[in-house]
């Protein structure tokens, strides 16, 4: 069975595979993906909220508080009280935005513990579905990266007769209807009947500066997994980075890579950038003792003075990626080739 997550998860798709007419299509938006639930748990200490993420905040000094305004791990976000006012009280998920190419600048505003008011004014909390209560609340294990959690019921009663809500299994385009009616700012959903026109607007969203697109079926239901009719289509952007050292390897999804390299540790304008996806023939060590090292100490870096059978440290290493994290550095960031000097 699918693993359980808080929120549906929007894969990528291939723009040849996936650009099927009769999809809902929107643009991608440069955001932060949060849910609002409507306010109800707002002032609350964080801890008391089922479905806080509490795995980490032995790190806060300060006593942590929910805003009612949450991550896709279930961390709160701390905007300013003007702001969370004026939310209507409705149940939603949706992006933070404050623009095309702005998606660090918002970073920046988003994560500060206390939130600086005018820095919130340009940003939109723009809906773009309603979650299904009782699959996103209802009893069970969750479980995404960091976030693992058991839900016993009672977090669907907490929302049940406080706020509008969606417990009802509804497809897509009635969810967009009952959005529009209940929520300001909504992402502009436009049914395309044909692939050229999907390939049109895919351009002119790109050419205009904005990431890609998003297909939604009319037909998906929302459940708390990988969506099977739901796709994010972007461009494949290429950089670069100066090899500063590697990431031993380790049994994973990356195939068996232990006593190999992992990954390599790339300077990336000034941050760290980890990139993997070599071949097998690139992930080989110099020495025989590197090897063994490298099995001895699985998924850490390697000493400084490590070196590969294709690689050395200072070389430029051009890598692929299709979006930016919120740290703003790229997101599985995959290996293209090795940058030779013009």
């Amino acid at each position: 069975m699918a693993k359980r997550q808080l929120l549906q998860k929007i894969g990528y798709g291939k723009e040849t595979m996936s650009m099927a007419a009769g999809y809902l299509v929107s643009e991608k938006l440069d955001g932060i993906r949060v849910f609002w639930d409507g306010g109800v748990t707002r002032g609350q200490p964080k801890a008391d909220v089922p479905w806080a993420n509490t795995e980490k905040d032995d790190r806060f000094v300060k006593k942590q508080v929910s805003t009612g305004l949450w991550t896709k791990d279930g961390h709160p976000v701390y905007a300013p009280d003007y702001w969370l006012d004026a939310l209507p009280k409705v149940f939603v998920e949706g992006e933070l935005y404050l623009g095309r190419g702005l998606f660090e600048k918002l970073v920046g505003i988003a994560r500060k513990q206390t939130p600086v008011g005018h820095e919130w004014q340009g940003v939109k909390l723009v809906a773009f579905d309603a979650p299904h209560v009782l699959e996103m609340l209802g009893p069970g294990k969750v479980s995404y990266r960091n976030y693992n959690t058991m839900f016993d019921g009672n977090a669907v009663d907490l929302i049940f007769g406080e706020v509008a809500c969606i417990a009802e299994h509804l497809d897509f385009e009635e969810r967009a209807k009952w959005l529009a009616d209940r929520w300001p700012t909504c992402v502009d959903q436009r049914l395309l009947f044909s692939t050229g026109l999907m390939r049109q607007f895919f351009k002119e969203v790109t050419d205009s500066g904005g990431e890609g697109i998003v297909l939604k079926a009319r037909s998906n239901f929302w459940t708390p997994h990988l969506a099977k009719n739901a796709f994010k289509i972007v461009p494949i952007h290429t950089s670069e980075g100066i090899l500063k050292g590697f990431k031993t390897g380790k049994v994973g999804k990356e195939g068996r890579t232990l006593g190999k390299i992992g990954s390599l540790i790339l300077d990336w304008g000034g941050k760290r950038l980890d990139v993997s996806g070599m071949d097998a023939p690139l992930r080989e060590f110099e020495t025989g003792a590197m090897e063994t090292w490298a099995e001895e100490h699985p998924g850490v870096d390697a000493p400084s003075d490590f070196s590969g059978d294709f690689f050395d440290v200072g070389m430029r290493v051009q890598f692929e990626y299709k979006e930016l994290s919120a740290y703003g550095v790229p997101k599985n960031a995959r290996y293209k080739r090795i940058r030779h000097e013009d």
